[in-house]
This record gives structure tokens, sequence and C-alpha cells, in this order.
């Protein structure tokens, strides 16, 4: 009985261990993910951002070209 006991506590005791690896690897790993995917995100909002503007300078220019149409129709 004492047997199955000392062999219960070191498979508990490996798990233990396992456990430990584990989340000394996930804190170490997860802030690196974690940069990577902010970096990703910053970049794609910084796209965005520059698709946008690109379309507001076409709107802009696209409401100047009517002006012009319009002013150059008057008699």
């Amino acid at each position: 009985m004492l047997c199955y006991m000392d062999d219960e506590l070191r498979r508990i005791d490996a798990d233990i261990d396992d456990l430990d690896d584990q989340i000394s690897r996930l804190r170490f790993e997860v802030p690196g993910r974690l940069r990577e995917y902010e970096d990703a995100l910053i970049s794609e909002i910084t796209q965005m951002e520059e698709a946008r503007d690109r379309l507001k300078q076409s709107r802009d220019e696209l409401e100047e070209m009517g002006q012009r149409i319009e002013e150059l129709q008057r008699p």
C-alpha cells in the first residue's frame, strides 16, 4: 500500500513539475506573443488610417473638380 502511495506521490510531483515548467514557459512566451499581436494590430490600424486619409483626399479632389465644372458651365 505504501509503495502505491509513493508511486502516486512521485506522479503527482512529476505533474507539478510539468505544470511549473509550462507556467514558466508561458510567462516568458505570452508577453512576446502579445507584443507581436499588438505590433500587427498597430500596423493594420496605421494602414487603415492611411487608406482613410487617401479616401478623404480623393473626396476633396472630386468636390473641387465638381465645383470647377459647375463654374465652367455657368454662363
